[in-house]
């Protein structure tokens, strides 16, 4: 591949050598001959010109000198979209593997595969194309659309659906029981301050509540490793097309995610909650049950959403408790100058002393 197919790959133009050739992609600090990179702001400029790179991707006025550039709108996207040619995965296996496990009555499209120790119980369906790697286990009654992957020691417990072009990545669970409990002498939870003794000492047992529902996973979502996503109580719980979940995120029974959803590390979604399309949320927040948030809302990193909160569309909050991120960052800047604030609250305080002591001798007939 040269410059001038890359562009026509990325819908850019060459500026430069295009027949240049390209036989690999790299970061800048690992480039050597042949390999194509990219700069996305002009402070990478100079490291990319001293590199060994062939050709860099970069953006309108952006200049790397000495080099073949591809001038495209996004440089980083491009690179992406270029790797995707230039690194194609490997080599996939179909069929069954000696040491599967699949029920006769499970059904496995054209291409598919199973790999060795993975179990797929009766009544699944495997769409064409898709990949059941070692360890994974399809439960009864599951389907998995094309070009799917679930890889090792993943669990779809039975019923579970994932769409097309869906990636569940090691260790992930869905379709587990939601957390739900009832005790008949307790409605609610604790409230004001003179009902939490009396919550904290009811002795009755938990009622486990039954989950008969199931977990749907639409096109192109990808769910990163050891996440876990309950089923519903009835009904579905529900992942949008296109949406990206990180790993180590817990969603709770009867959410409904929207499309293109952005989920980062640790984050914790209570029970049906209601989040909207194109909604990023913050590594190692906290949503708590009933929540609703709007399309394209922002929740920032280590934010705690309390029951029942409602957010429209377009808003971004931040902190703990959730508010607008504007309050909570001046809230925290005012924080940050409380020891200052302090050290002249004590100066005002010896101050004022000093007069007072000075006003009880003058009224006590003394000189000071």
């Amino acid at each position: 591949m040269n410059a001038e197919a890359v562009a026509r790959l990325v819908g850019g133009r060459v500026e430069g050598d295009p027949a240049a050739g390209i036989t690999g992609v790299s970061d800048i600090s690992n480039a050597k001959d042949g390999d194509l990179t990219f700069v996305q702001t002009g402070k990478h400029a100079a490291a990319a010109a001293a590199s060994r790179a062939s050709v860099v991707l970069t953006s309108e006025g952006i200049e790397v000198p000495g080099k073949t550039r591809v001038i495209v709108r996004n440089p980083k996207y491009a690179f992406i979209k270029a790797l995707t040619v230039l690194k194609p995965p490997g080599k996939r296996l179909e069929g069954v593997d000696a040491h599967a496990a699949v029920h006769p009555s499970a059904e496995l499209g054209a291409g598919a595969y199973v790999g060795p120790f993975a179990c797929v119980e009766e009544g699944a369906k495997i769409g064409a194309g898709s990949s059941v790697l070692s360890g994974a286990r399809i439960g009864g009654g599951s389907r998995i659309g094309t070009g799917s992957v679930v890889h090792r020691n993943a669990v779809l417990y039975p019923g579970t659906i994932l769409g097309n072009g869906v990636i569940v990545h090691a260790g992930a669970v869905l379709g587990s029981d939601g957390f739900g409990y009832v005790q008949e002498g307790r409605e609610g939870s604790a409230g004001p301050p003179d009902a939490i003794e009396r919550y904290m000492q009811f002795d009755e047992p938990h009622l486990k509540v039954p989950h008969f529902g199931r977990v749907e996973v639409g096109d192109e979502v990808e769910i990163g490793a050891n996440t876990t996503i309950d089923r519903a109580t009835t009904g579905a719980t529900v992942i949008g097309l296109g949406s990206k979940i990180d790993n180590l995120v817990q969603i709770g029974h009867n959410c409904r995610i929207g499309a293109h959803a952005i989920i980062v590390s640790m984050v914790g979604i209570g029970g049906s909650v209601r989040i909207g399309m194109h909604v990023t949320i913050g590594g190692n927040s906290g949503i708590s049950e009933g929540v609703e948030i709007g399309d394209f809302c922002i929740i920032g990193a280590h934010t705690l959403v309390y029951p029942g909160k409602k957010f429209g569309m377009r808003t971004v909050v931040w902190g703990n408790p959730a508010r607008q991120a504007e309050k909570s960052m001046a809230q925290l800047a005012a924080l940050s100058g409380l020891p200052g604030t302090l050290r002249k609250m004590r100066g005002i305080e010896g101050r004022i002393s000093d007069i007072e002591g000075r006003i009880r001798e003058l009224e006590a007939g003394r000189e000071p």
